[in-house]
């Protein structure tokens, strides 16, 4: 359970300090932008505390034509990185920033951990399978028709590309240099 997300304060609406200077610290944002994405979130989620379904809805709004649940009860447990049911404010910022960043080593971790379904510190092809396919779900109706393609045939592709001691699951190591080495695969599964 990460430091990041102790909750400082009762309710979920109100942002500490401590939440700020954390914010501050290990994302781009300044303070006006943290409070003014604070206000907007409360907006949305006037409890402080979004919920699986206000997640969905809010892909719904980015993917209308796609099917989004499935991807994002995945994408919920990567977010929600103290395991309360809920991601607040500063959870989302911090995931949020990543997706954002222009650090690969970040949006390869955050990747990692979205495949790594059963958190075991590898992926297995099932998980590529499984994730690969709920991304494509609902990316299906748009424009990018790069994504339309195979899911089996593209995770045999992965696995021969990535799979460097063929063990048939993969590493971090392993994850972060295939994608390094194969950014037009890379392109077609990370899905920020």
């Amino acid at each position: 359970m990460s430091n990041f997300c102790k909750r400082n304060s009762e309710d979920g609406t109100n942002l500490t300090e401590d939440q700020i200077q954390i914010l501050l610290k290990n994302t781009p944002f300044d303070r006006d932008e943290i409070n003014e994405w604070h206000r907007e979130f409360l907006a949305d989620v006037p409890n402080g505390r979004m919920g699986k379904y206000k997640l969905i809805q809010f892909y719904k709004l980015l993917y209308p034509n796609g099917k989004c649940d499935k991807f994002c009860k995945r994408v919920f447990k990567v977010y929600d990185r103290d395991g309360s049911g809920k991601i607040d404010f500063v959870e989302l910022m911090l995931s949020v920033s990543i997706t954002a960043s222009t650090d690969m080593n970040q949006k390869l971790s955050l990747a990692f951990k979205l495949f790594d379904k059963d958190n075991s510190g590898t992926i297995e092809r099932e998980e590529l399978i499984d994730v690969i396919q709920s991304i494509y779900d609902m990316t299906i109706h748009e424009k990018d028709f790069k994504r339309r393609i195979d899911v089996e045939e593209l995770v045999d592709e992965i696995m021969e590309k990535f799979d460097d001691d063929k063990d048939g699951h993969l590493v971090t190591q392993e994850f972060f240099q295939g994608c390094i080495n194969n950014p037009s695969l890379a392109e077609l599964i990370i899905p920020y």
